[in-house]
């Protein structure tokens, strides 16, 4: 009984309009800010966001929602909606640059969430939102993790003999696609070329196997871009490079990742720090969340 005392109760109730994404309402109320806030007050996971938490909620940058106004609405989502809708349970809102977290995605029928999970949420977007509306302060932040990261991450796919001497251009690069949000085929060329000249002279692969290597991860980003569904069935051709994305984890946390399934760190460099302070939180995060105020 303890442990569910612990838990976040809020019935979807007395609920209103507080945002509208693409088209979609969301509905929100301060009885529900108040319990998300008691929630993650209560678990040892969002510790390191707790002191500023209170007042990114009251600023707009982080809020509860229900998609759902109403129980008998909330309970029928939870039995009737698509599980890619109900698999969403938070997300950083690219647009307004603010956190969602979706409370019915992570609420049971009775009004019960689990607050370890809400907490791992929390915190996973708000690092979103930091690398978005602090772009400078998140590479020097994190700058260290980041070269770890994509270091063993290369060398591993591309099997190198010796360290990327411009290893930080091609994280600046990588970090641009991220802030423009670049899909392009253009941006693909250019990622292709700018790994050749860096990658290609340290290789130990034939010239062909390296071509070959290099076309593949463009097409595994290209496929990432274009449709999860088909990146889910082609996953396991893509070993190569999926293995030593999580690799790269334990090298740089020391911790391995069970948690995600990795792809948006080869365009999205702000998802590497977002599973790390998932896997473990440190200093850096909190310094990082209290420059968010």
């Amino acid at each position: 009984m303890s442990s569910t005392i612990q838990e976040l109760f809020s019935p979807p109730i007395g609920l209103k309009v507080v945002m509208s994404i693409d088209g979609f309402k969301l509905y929100s109320s301060d009885k529900l800010k108040k319990a998300f806030l008691q929630s993650m007050a209560k678990t040892s996971t969002a510790k390191i966001i707790n002191p500023v938490l209170e007042k990114l909620v009251s600023k707009g940058l982080v809020t509860p929602c229900f998609q759902n106004k109403g129980i008998i609405k909330n309970f029928a989502y939870k039995f009737f909606a698509s599980s890619i809708d109900k698999s969403i349970a938070g997300f950083f809102d690219t647009v307004t640059s603010k956190v969602v977290i979706l409370v019915d995605n992570e609420i049971n029928v009775f009004g019960f969430s689990s607050n370890y999970n809400l907490a791992v949420i929390t915190l996973h977007e708000c690092t979103h939102m930091f690398a978005k509306r602090k772009p400078s302060a998140f590479l020097s932040t994190f700058k260290q993790e980041l070269r770890t990261y994509y270091g063993s991450a290369f060398t591993n796919i591309f099997q190198l003999k010796s360290k990327i001497k411009n290893l930080d251009n091609i994280i600046k690069f990588i970090f641009d696609l991220e802030k423009k949000g670049d899909t392009s085929n253009s941006m693909l060329l250019s990622y292709y070329y700018l790994l050749d000249v860096a990658l290609h002279p340290i290789t130990v692969l034939s010239d062909k196997e390296f071509e070959k290597i290099l076309r593949g991860f463009i097409s595994f980003i290209k496929i990432s871009l274009v449709s999860l569904s088909t990146l889910s069935r082609e996953l396991r051709n893509f070993s190569y490079i999926v293995g030593p994305l999580y690799r790269a984890y334990k090298d740089t946390f020391n911790v391995p990742n069970r948690s995600t399934t990795c792809f948006q760190e080869l365009t999205i460099p702000s998802e590497v720090i977002c599973v790390g302070v998932e896997l473990k939180p440190t200093s850096k995060n909190a310094k990082a969340f209290k420059m968010l105020t």
